[in-house]
């Protein structure tokens, strides 16, 4: 049986059909990495989705001398990193479940532990890269948002392998992975530390039953989890992130607004920087990658800082958890919501907001509050869309094949044209209510036809055109999107249009 890819975006599709969408290098690494994870869900319960896998660039160069990433100059300005070098004092280890299980690229040697592989994997380095990327996020030289502290001595880090070389896994990795290092955990914890989990890795909305049971023990003995939220741009929180045992994060965009592709729900803490991302990569790189995978160990490092900032009064998990929700500020909307929860971590509201002072705690529910948005029975919403939409197309027999989008702006050869869709109606299911549904479909309708190009083959016309139109949005919609519809009609300026495209 198919199971349900965590964070699954892509951005296109590859189809051997009558027309092509035109795409770039990056779409098409997308699409072959679309296909591969896709494959993989035959055989394990969660993968690592394409826009996790295929960074957007790699660089060669160091990138502590000649570029960061965006999310540092926000969370840790150099005051800040000097009042946390100067205020924190408590040890920690923390443990990034991840890709590989020891990490060889030149900015992650300090503070690194000797780590574990869970997996079937025979060796123990990082032979796809998501792990050293997820690492670097959290103590990186010069990069990581832990480094003031992996300079002072304070953090100590581990690799914990649960998804294998090529980006898969399964949740009896993750159990076994949790249960075993227990005893290591409760050591650390007796000899004054503390432990913190960075998960960046789930599938799907149901609780699995041995892994509710290692989390549950962990975090009863004082271990604190982090999770991403997922990646599917709807609700539904990915498990392990939806359990009641950790903590989920949402991505954040560099103006600080849920990223397009980061999962909605109830059980989100907080929202993190996750979109473009950079940081170490595999083979002495460094690449930037987007999703709720990138978001997740910044909010990690961020639970390590109130750590080791105040010790044994945070080291019951629940009021660690209270505390960071008392820490965060608010994103809009105003107030506790599903895409960002209570909001962004800046790590000086951490440093100077003394646990003392927050009042009582209290414990979480036994299973996660509903979701505020109202549910409806299942139901079909027809309605016009109504926005100067353009695509472009041309016929292949006189124009040569693009290699990426075609920008509405730079049409230049008179094989191509730009086409005005004046009407469209569509209609979909939807277990939400109306202005949410609405709200979801204008989005993927306006993502669609964003400098979108269209190649038709020779004899085709203007007809052909809005069929295709009307099919590779369909099509497009269900692939990456997971929006299920059907074009009741497609017209165009000129007064042509089809009904109930098949």
């Amino acid at each position: 049986m198919k199971k349900i890819i965590f964070l699954l975006f892509a951005l296109l599709f590859s189809l051997n059909t009558d027309a092509q969408i035109f795409k770039s290098r990056y779409e098409k690494d997308i699409a072959k990495a679309l296909k591969i994870a896709d494959a993989q869900l035959d055989t394990f319960d969660f993968v690592i989705p394409p826009i996790e896998r295929v960074p957007e660039h790699v660089k060669r160069f160091n990138i502590s001398a000649t570029q960061t990433n965006w999310a540092l100059p926000i969370l840790l300005p150099a005051d800040v990193a000097k009042l946390m070098r100067d205020s924190c004092r408590y040890p920690g280890i923390l443990k990034i479940a991840d890709t590989g299980s020891k990490q060889t690229h030149i900015d992650l040697q300090m503070g690194q532990l000797p780590g574990s592989n869970y997996t079937s994997d025979a060796g123990l380095t990082d032979g796809n890269g998501h792990g050293t990327h997820v690492a670097g996020i959290c103590v990186a030289k010069d990069l990581g948002l832990l480094w003031p502290l992996v300079q002072k001595g304070l953090v100590q880090w581990e690799p914990v392998q649960v998804l294998s070389a090529g980006g898969a896994g399964n949740f009896a990795w993750v159990a076994t992975a949790i249960n075993t290092e227990y005893a290591s955990d409760i050591a650390a914890i007796n000899s004054g530390k503390f432990v913190v989990y960075n998960g960046s890795f789930g599938g799907g909305t149901g609780k699995v039953g041995e892994v509710e049971t290692a989390l549950k023990r962990s975090k009863e003995a004082g271990v604190a989890f982090v999770f991403a939220a997922g990646n599917t741009g709807g609700l539904g929180v990915q498990y392990p992130g939806n359990s009641v045992y950790g903590t989920a994060t949402a991505s954040l965009n560099s103006n600080l607004t849920v990223s397009s592709f980061s999962t909605r729900g109830p059980e989100v803490l907080a929202g993190m920087p996750g979109a473009g991302i950079n940081s170490t990569w595999k083979n002495n790189t460094y690449a930037s990658l987007s999703g709720t995978s990138m978001a997740s160990p910044f909010m990690a490092s961020a639970v390590f800082i109130a750590r080791s900032r105040w010790g044994a009064q945070l080291s019951n998990v629940d009021k660690l958890r209270a505390y960071m929700i008392w820490v965060a500020t608010d994103l809009p909307p105003t107030g506790k919501d599903n895409d960002t929860g209570y909001g962004i971590e800046y790590i000086r509201n951490i440093l100077t907001k003394n646990p003392k002072d927050m009042g009582g705690v209290t414990p979480p529910p036994v299973d996660p509050p509903k979701d505020t948005i109202p549910l409806k029975p299942l139901r079909t919403l027809n309605f016009n869309i109504e926005k100067d939409y353009t695509i472009s197309w041309g016929n292949n027999s006189t124009a040569k094949a693009k290699t990426r989008q075609l920008s509405k702006s730079g049409l230049k050869s008179s094989a191509y044209k730009a086409v005005k869709i004046t009407d469209l109606l569509v209609s979909y299911q939807s277990t939400t209510d109306a202005a949410n549904s609405e709200k979801i479909l204008k989005g993927g309708i306006d993502w669609f036809f964003t400098s979108r190009g269209l190649q038709l083959l020779p004899g085709m016309d203007d007809q052909d055109g809005l069929y295709y139109t009307a099919f590779f949005l369909k099509m497009l919609l269900k692939s990456e999107r997971k929006l299920d519809i059907s074009v009741i009609r497609i017209g165009a300026e000129s007064g042509l249009y089809l009904d109930n495209i098949k």
